[in-house]
């Protein structure tokens, strides 16, 4: 596995990384309509996927031509924006290998913490590694209530 910086040029790779990752993974904690919002409203939203692939800290690890999982860091707001995994990369390290990096470059950086907004499925991920729960949050996407929480740690 080699963890290497993301680019434009990855948008369809790491767009279907996403894909996998919220319809399987996330399966046991959110429902089909709540996973169909999620990946609706992020997919139809190109122009924002690749404004961030350019202009912030983006990482993905790979294994051979394939993406196993992505991360997109956004110093300016102390933010871990993006962290996914594709499901047949669950629990081999690969978050695990790209919050490294992040955690690396914030500090680099000089960020005191770094903030995310953690899904249901992510969150025990997060506790496990030093974050903590700062509040439970909903994003409402078209009527449909998606549960997550924001989650802090100190660098």
């Amino acid at each position: 596995m080699k963890v290497l910086r993301t680019g434009a040029g990855d948008l369809s790779a790491l767009q279907a990384c996403f894909f996998a990752s919220v319809s399987v993974l996330t399966a046991a904690d959110y429902s089909l309509q709540q996973r169909r919002a999620w990946i609706d409203r992020a997919l139809a939203k190109q122009e924002t996927w690749r404004e961030k692939l350019s202009s912030q800290f983006g990482w993905k690890v790979t294994d051979e031509d394939r993406i196993l999982g992505f991360v997109l860091l956004v110093p300016q707001d102390c933010l871990i924006d993006w962290l996914y995994v594709a499901p047949t990369a669950a629990n081999s390290g690969v978050a695990t290998l790209l919050l490294r990096e992040v955690e690396r470059t914030a500090r680099i950086l000089g960020m005191p913490t770094l903030r995310t907004e953690a899904s249901l499925t992510a969150q025990p991920f997060f506790l496990r590694r030093g974050y903590a729960l700062v509040e439970q949050r909903s994003v409402d996407i078209d009527g449909c209530v998606l549960p997550n929480a924001l989650m802090e740690k100190t660098l």
